[in-house]
C-alpha cells in the first residue's frame, strides 16, 4: 500500500464513528501514532478547547497544586493563598524554565531553577535575588514578569477547567448538553 493509498487518521476515526451506534468500532491504532493526527489535536482540541483539569477538593488548601500537560504546554492548577483556584504557564517568563515539577503536591512559592526567581501561589513575582544583575530592567518591569495566566479557567460543579484560547465559546456552551 503506498502512502497515497492509505487514508488518514482523520478520515479513518471519522469513518468509524459515522455509522449506527451498534456498527461502529473502535478508535484506529492510528489516531495514537501519527505524528499528523497529534499535529490536528494540538492546533483543534488543546490549543483552542476546554480541557478538565480536575477536581477542586483535591486542592483543600492554600499552596496545593497539580500539574497538567495540555498540548505542548506544562499548566499549573493552584489555590493560592486566598483560597482561589487559579491556572498558571508552568514557565519563567525570563529564560523559560518550568516553575514546577511533579504531578501534585504543595508549596509556598514556585521557584525557577534556572536564577532562583521566586512566585508567590497567585503567579506575582516575589523575589528576584541579586536585581542589580538584570541592568536595564528595572524592578517595576520585573514584577511585570510573574507567571502568565492561563488564558480562561473555570471551576463547574467541583470540576477545574482550563483553555489556552483566549476566545471560543465559553465552558457552558462548550459543555453543551453535559449541562
Amino acid at each position: 500500500m503506498t502512502a497515497q493509498d492509505r487514508i488518514s487518521p482523520a478520515r479513518e476515526l471519522h469513518l468509524n464513528v459515522s455509522v449506527p451506534f451498534e456498527r461502529a468500532h473502535a478508535m484506529p491504532k492510528s489516531v495514537y501514532t501519527s505524528p499528523e493526527f497529534l499535529a490536528q489535536e494540538q492546533r483543534h482540541v488543546f490549543a483552542k478547547d476546554w480541557i478538565c483539569a480536575g477536581r477542586a477538593e483535591t486542592l483543600p488548601n492554600p499552596g496545593d497544586y497539580l500539574t497538567l500537560e495540555i498540548g505542548e504546554d506544562s499548566v499549573i492548577i493552584v489555590r493560592d493563598d486566598d483560597g482561589e483556584i487559579r491556572a498558571l504557564m508552568n514557565i519563567c517568563r525570563h529564560r523559560g524554565a518550568r516553575v514546577c515539577e511533579g504531578a501534585a503536591g504543595n508549596r509556598k512559592t514556585f521557584v525557577c531553577p534556572y536564577h532562583g526567581w521566586v512566585f508567590s501561589t497567585d503567579g506575582a513575582l516575589r523575589n528576584v535575588p541579586m536585581p542589580q544583575g538584570y541592568g536595564e530592567h528595572s524592578r517595576q518591569t520585573l514584577d511585570g514578569l510573574g507567571l502568565a495566566r492561563v488564558a480562561r479557567s473555570q471551576t463547574y460543579r467541583g470540576f477545574v477547567f482550563a483553555s489556552l484560547a483566549a476566545d471560543g465559546p465559553g465552558l457552558l456552551e462548550s459543555l453543551g448538553p453535559i449541562v
